[in-house]
């Protein structure tokens, strides 16, 4: 018990110091590493739209896609599919392994937008 106190003492330091640490930063673009060249996911004549990645053995990134033929925002309502996109590291480069979840039609809840 009277270790507690001493792990609460330690506790309020350590967060009092990382405060004045952050709030002496202006410039976060500095905190930032370069961008990886060749990174990311694309996918040519088609958006890709909010990608968030998993990691198992490798990592996996799940994507919203739809042609760029059709206007972005009707695109995204009426003709997007979940594609899954594979990387041996975090911030890639992804390539395109499946569609996850395609369109199914207006007959199921969200089968025109997934």
């Amino acid at each position: 018990m009277k270790y507690i106190h001493v792990l609460i003492a330690a506790a309020l330091l350590f967060a009092c110091t990382q405060r004045q640490t952050l709030q002496s930063i202006t410039d976060f673009s500095a905190l930032l590493a370069p961008e990886p060249k060749d990174g990311g996911f694309r996918m040519q004549d088609y958006w890709v739209w909010s990608a968030p990645c998993i990691e198992t053995t490798d990592f996996y990134l799940y994507a919203s896609h739809w042609p760029k033929s059709v206007p972005f925002m009707q695109g995204y309502v009426f003709y997007s599919e979940i594609v899954r996109a594979v990387s041996k590291e975090p911030a890639g480069p992804y390539e395109f392994r499946d569609i996850a979840l395609p369109v199914r039609g207006r007959e199921f809840w969200g089968g025109r937008s997934c």
